[in-house]
C-alpha cells in the first residue's frame, strides 16, 4: 500500500545498482500463513471445514498492483503460501512485464498445485523457498491439508525436478 511517489523516492535513494545497500524489489502479501489457517486454498483446510483461507489483497486487484511495480521495472515478489494465492500469484506475474535486474519470484510457495509447478520454470519466476519452516510445519501440516492427492507441500524436490529456479532463506 506505499505510494507510488514513496517507493520511487525509497529506490532513488538506494538505486538497484547500488553494491552497497539497494532496493531491488517490492513486496506484496497475497495469504496470510498455514499455522493461523490464513493462508488461501483452493478447498476448505481439512481441520477446519468451513474455512479456506483468505487473500489479503482482492483477487481482481493483484494483476493491477503487479503490473503497475513491474512496468517500472521492478522485480515483484508474492507472498504465496496457500495453493490458491500461489496460482494467482502466477497468473499476474505471467503476464507481467520483466524486471530490469532480477526476477520476479513467489515467497514461500508452501502449498502448490502440481500442475502449476511447471509454470515456475516456464515464466521464469523464482520460487524463494525457506526449507526451515518444514521443521516447523511437519507435525501439523497433514492435519491442515487432509489427503489432497492435486497439492505438494513444501515442493522443493518438485521445484528442483520442474526446472524451476530456487532462492532459499530463513524468512
Amino acid at each position: 500500500d506505499i505510494a507510488d511517489s514513496e517507493a520511487e523516492a525509497v529506490r532513488r535513494a538506494f538505486p538497484p545498482d547500488d553494491s552497497r545497500l539497494a532496493v531491488r524489489g517490492i513486496k506484496i502479501f497475497l495469504d496470510g500463513t498455514l499455522y493461523a489457517r490464513t493462508a488461501a486454498l483452493s478447498s476448505p483446510y481439512a481441520d477446519d471445514p468451513g474455512n479456506s483461507g483468505a487473500l489479503r489483497v482482492a483477487e481482481r486487484e493483484i494483476p493491477e498492483r503487479v503490473t503497475r511495480w513491474a512496468a517500472r521495472g521492478w522485480p515483484v515478489a508474492l507472498h504465496a503460501i496457500g495453493d490458491r494465492a500461489v496460482t494467482l500469484a502466477l497468473e499476474a506475474l505471467e503476464r507481467a512485464p520483466r524486471p530490469r535486474v532480477g526476477a520476479h519470484r513467489i515467497e514461500h510457495a508452501q502449498v502448490v498445485r502440481r500442475f502449476d509447478l511447471a509454470r515456475f520454470a516456464r515464466a521464469g519466476i523464482v520460487a524463494s523457498v525457506q526449507p526451515g519452516h518444514w521443521q516447523d510445519d511437519r507435525t501439523w501440516i497433514a492435519g491442515r491439508l487432509g489427503d489432497r492427492a492435486e497439492v505438494v507441500a513444501h515442493p522443493l524436490a518438485s521445484f528442483a525436478r520442474s526446472g524451476a529456479a530456487m532462492v532459499f532463506g530463513s524468512d
